[in-house]
């Protein structure tokens, strides 16, 4: 009798042990998820940090770090956090998890959650940016089938959260990508384009679209009855169109919306020879320019020229970076696989209005990043990933020719991270 009553004493303290354990595995689980969840930055983000995705060398703490320009600190924020992209007005910036992609989360400055996004009728996410602080921009590969599909086809397509902008009718059997929002959000532009698999991208276009909210509503029926309706905002494409009437022969991609919204600059690309050149077009698709190497040898210069510009170019690549100002753009003249100039052009002018020149001493570039006064390139070693400094650089911007100012290293500043990161995303 005595011996079964130890060894019930003894199954009740096993058991005892064991709930414990248990207990204490689920509560430091649910810390680790609190923790991930119930951010808190301290001291708050000032939205001018340079948002990266990254580890530090030797795999440590891959995620979400915040790189300060001023203090040439990088500090980490958001564990398993992935693609960060900072809201038009800095106020919020969003990103995936790296883990479960399909989960996308918004928080503020300080660290809180703002809002958690699964977005479920998708697979391979791709966080692409914002239309302003409350519409978050998604690229996602969706199943289409039905009726006008009489097979089941994947195509990749713009979301708008939940909204999709659906473009068979106008262009059945290609996919949308790569978009582009106006500076008031009432419009975008993006490519579209057929897929090959082992070929890539065929036949890209630019197209244009205008963007409008609307409030549908929503029946939450049960057992057959109509209990309540819910008020479901979306928003929808309308109008959707080529931007130029240029031959099909010729692929149109990058489009970059300017500050004022009546300009479109993007990429003309041949594929007989490769030949990349960047061009501007009135957003209703006229007068058209495309950027034309003029001057003695040594001394080529980009400048705007009048109409559709295919020649001149010998293994060169005039791409858009972006646009500084309504009347500069600033274009990455590179020869493959090397960036040779930065140039900022001004369109008034028709000619390049300053060039910087990226180091020439062995290191890779990794991204290069452009605000509205200054521009900035993360430089790496090794094997292409690992931070080494950034340069960063205030943007002048002269309105006469004789004005024109050659932008040296020696005019930046270099910055150099006190982490040895390695780089995956940067967003600015």
């Amino acid at each position: 009798m005595e011996r079964e009553f130890a060894k019930f004493i003894y199954f009740i303290c096993l058991l005892s042990i064991t709930l414990f354990l248990l207990l204490e595995v689920i509560q430091f689980t649910s810390n680790q998820t609190q923790k991930t969840y119930n951010l808190k930055f301290t001291p708050p983000l000032k939205g001018t940090e340079i948002l990266l995705e990254a580890e530090q060398k030797g795999g440590l703490k891959r995620g979400i770090w915040a790189l300060d320009l001023g203090t040439e600190k990088a500090r980490f924020l958001i564990p398993n956090g992935s693609r960060p992209v900072w809201s038009p007005q800095r106020n919020y910036f969003a990103y995936q998890d790296y883990l479960h992609p399909s989960f996308i989360n918004v928080v503020d400055k300080a660290g809180k959650v703002i809002d958690k996004l699964e977005i479920p009728v998708a697979w391979n996410i791709q966080l692409t940016g914002w239309r302003d602080e409350k519409w978050l921009l998604i690229t996602a590969i969706r199943l289409f089938s039905g009726k006008d599909y009489p097979f089941t086809a994947y195509y990749q397509t713009i979301c708008f959260n939940y909204s999709p902008l659906d473009i068979r009718e106008i262009f059945p059997g290609h996919h949308a990508g790569n978009p582009s929002i106006s500076p008031d959000g009432k419009h975008i532009a993006f490519e579209v384009f057929k897929f090959a698999p082992g070929v890539g991208r065929l036949n890209s276009k630019i197209a244009v679209a205008d963007l409008e909210e609307k409030i549908e509503y929503v029946d939450i029926e049960e057992e057959e009855k109509i209990w309540y309706r819910v008020p479901c905002l979306s928003l929808e494409a309308q109008n959707i169109r080529r931007l130029t009437t240029l031959p099909l022969n010729i692929l149109e991609i990058n489009p970059k919306w300017s500050p004022d919204g009546n300009k479109i600059a993007f990429e003309v690309v041949d594929p007989r020879s490769g030949n990349c050149i960047a061009h501007v077009v009135n957003s209703d698709g006229t007068g058209l320019k495309g950027l034309e190497f003029k001057g003695g040898k040594g001394a080529e210069r980009p400048h705007l020229e009048e109409g559709l510009i295919m020649e001149g170019f010998k293994d060169h690549s005039l791409q858009v970076l972006g646009w500084v100002s309504s009347n500069h753009i600033a274009v990455i003249d590179s020869r493959y696989p090397f960036v040779d100039h930065i140039w900022i052009v001004d369109l008034n002018l028709g000619r390049p209005s300053a060039c910087l020149l990226p180091p020439n001493q062995g290191e890779g570039i990794k991204f290069i990043l452009l605000s509205k006064k200054q521009l900035a390139w993360l430089e790496t070693v090794g094997d292409g990933n690992l931070l080494l400094r950034v340069s960063l650089f205030d943007l002048v911007l002269p309105q006469k020719q004789e004005k024109m100012r050659w932008i040296l290293n020696s005019d930046g500043r270099w910055i150099f991270p006190k982490e040895d990161l390695i780089v995956y995303w940067a967003s600015w």
